[in-house]
């Protein structure tokens, strides 16, 4: 995958007004809506981890699953999925939710992603994952050179949708109110055309 659309703004001195539209992942796809309102639009993030945008679902499946389907649509052939906070719970319901879902195997182990009922033996919709299909990898952004502050990186590691390594990062550290940010490659990028990082060191 090309990922070199983004441009990496390390420790800004500058307070973003705006955040712009954020990159998910490769996308999958619009869930094949079939029961109990669920429905959203699924991006591979990794590979094996997806993202659901959108995501709705009315809740009242009594035993209603995250699901792994080893066939085109789900049945019981397949393997529940952990929620977003790792639980293996019924589901609750979503309105207009994000959900990051991390998967047991990779997405290609599967023929379709979605929400299934254990007790009624239902298939709720799901999303196809075509033969083929090429899984996002992690891919090395190239180094970041010093501008400002003597902050520079041997080299970023894009590692997935959500996920930005630096390696052999120096930073001075004296620049209040600076953060971490990306943008579409432009030689001055103003604050409405950035996207606010959060670190984990």
């Amino acid at each position: 995958m090309d990922y070199g659309f983004l441009t990496l703004i390390l420790v800004a001195c500058i307070t973003p007004q705006g955040i712009s539209a954020a990159y998910y992942g490769k996308a999958l796809g619009p869930v094949i809506m079939k029961a109990h309102g669920f429905s959203g639009d699924v991006y591979a993030a990794s590979e094996n981890s997806i993202v659901i945008r959108n995501l709705n679902y009315d809740g009242n499946g009594p035993a209603a699953y995250f699901w792994g389907g080893f066939n085109s649509d789900l049945d019981n052939n397949g393997e529940q999925l952990p929620d977003e906070n790792g639980s293996m719970n019924v589901l609750k319901g979503y309105q207009n939710a994000e959900v990051h879902l991390r998967l047991p195997k990779k997405i290609t182990d599967y023929k379709s992603i979605g929400i299934y009922c254990k007790k009624f033996a239902a298939d709720f919709g799901n999303v196809k994952i075509p033969p083929g299909y090429e899984l996002p990898r992690e891919e090395s952004l190239g180094r970041l050179n010093p501008r400002q502050h003597n902050t520079m990186a041997s080299e970023v590691i894009l590692k997935d949708s959500a996920t930005v390594m630096l390696r052999q990062f120096d930073y001075m550290g004296n620049c209040p109110g600076s953060a971490y940010f990306v943008a579409a490659p432009t030689p001055n990028p103003q604050p409405e055309q950035l996207t606010r990082l959060t670190c984990d060191d």
